[in-house]
């Protein structure tokens, strides 16, 4: 899982310090070689690096399952959003642990400001004090939207609130069926009435 203050956009690991040292040997070897074998070689090792790359960053982006999002603890579920959400355009920063007024992740993009709600919880619905914290942390971070995601479901009561108050609800099924695919379409923009969960 990510640390709170940011993923690591790149790793150094066994691909790209193997692709190093072929370059180093090309390099020692260039008399050997010769001009012509060096510049296929060092384009190659090009290529591989940047390879490597987009694979880290794809792997970086991985959507977990739903069995894998369940065993999460709560921080690492927030750490797992913040990530999603970074990695479809979002600039999500995690509140503070103590004073974090009802919301986990202020996301923004576009000019707009949304407030993240996370509720991770097995075998309990999500009630109406999710919705009141994420109304009251719209309000006092100036935000256009506010958003409440579980790994469970709503309670009929918490989706009629939500509803009154044009808060999105993300439930079990919607983190089931999160998607890299449509990046620009994953929270509506702020205006638009929020669709909550059935």
């Amino acid at each position: 899982m990510a640390k709170k203050g940011g993923i690591s956009s790149i790793k150094i690991n066994s691909p790209y310090i193997l692709c190093l040292i072929i370059a180093l040997l090309c390099s020692i070897d260039y008399i050997r070689l010769g001009k012509f074998l060096v510049i296929i070689t060092g384009i190659i090792v090009i290529f591989g690096l940047i390879a490597f790359y987009l694979l880290d960053q794809r792997q970086e982006r991985r959507i977990a399952t739903i069995d894998e999002i369940d065993i999460m603890t709560g921080v690492e579920f927030e750490e797992y959003l913040q990530q999603f959400f970074e990695g479809a355009g979002y600039n999500a920063t995690m509140t503070p642990m103590s004073n974090e007024y009802g919301t986990d992740l202020i996301l923004k993009k576009d000019g707009y400001t949304y407030v993240v709600q996370a509720r991770h919880y097995n075998g309990v619905k999500v009630g109406i004090q999710a919705i009141q914290e994420a109304v009251a942390s719209k309000e006092y971070y100036n935000a256009q939207l506010a958003v409440v995601i579980t790994n469970n479901y709503f309670t009929p009561n918490a989706k009629r609130l939500a509803e009154s108050n044009y808060v999105l609800l993300w439930d079990r099924d919607d983190v089931k069926n999160f998607s890299l695919e449509n990046d620009n379409d994953l929270l509506p923009l702020p205006g638009s009435e929020p669709v909550t969960s059935n």
